[in-house]
């Protein structure tokens, strides 16, 4: 039998990519259709194969969520920026081995977070935890659910 690989499992890349794009909710990156078009495949994560969302659209969505201040917004720019172009070259290097590309997006991520937390004021950083606490349940549930749909 061969062994589940990222490399095998795009949802579970796309996914990954979700959370290590500095571990925001999908809500986060969820766009609400306009009046009169039709929603796209998966509300919450984009889906396998597409971009990440833009910085400016992560930024956006953590400002509404946070209250972050005009000075913390464009903080938050190239810190949310440089970590999306590290975590896309990891993902496409399918060269390296499952455990080693897993460590490299928990690293980009808990860089990423510590650069945001340092900019969140303690009541920011709070709510942050809480948006994080939400994603990581988000995700073990649609992976759980997956493993149940591909089980059956």
């Amino acid at each position: 039998m061969k062994k589940p690989t990222i490399a095998n499992k795009p949802l579970l890349a796309a996914l990954l990519a979700v959370v290590a794009t500095c571990s925001v909710a999908p809500s986060l990156y969820a766009t609400e259709p306009e009046a009169g078009t039709q929603p796209s495949a998966a509300a919450g994560a984009p889906a396998a194969g597409t971009a990440f969302p833009s910085p400016e659209e992560v930024v956006s969505r953590l400002q509404t969520k946070l209250s972050l201040t005009a000075e913390q917004t464009s903080a938050l720019t190239p810190i949310i920026a440089s970590p999306q172009e590290r975590l896309k070259g990891v993902l496409s290097d399918s060269s390296a081995r499952p455990l080693k590309r897993r460590r490299e997006l928990r690293t980009i991520v808990a860089e990423s977070d510590k650069q945001i937390n340092a900019l969140l004021s303690p009541a920011q950083q709070k709510e942050y935890a809480q948006i994080e606490k939400q994603l990581h349940e988000e995700l073990k549930q649609r992976m759980q659910e997956r493993r149940n749909a591909g089980a059956g």
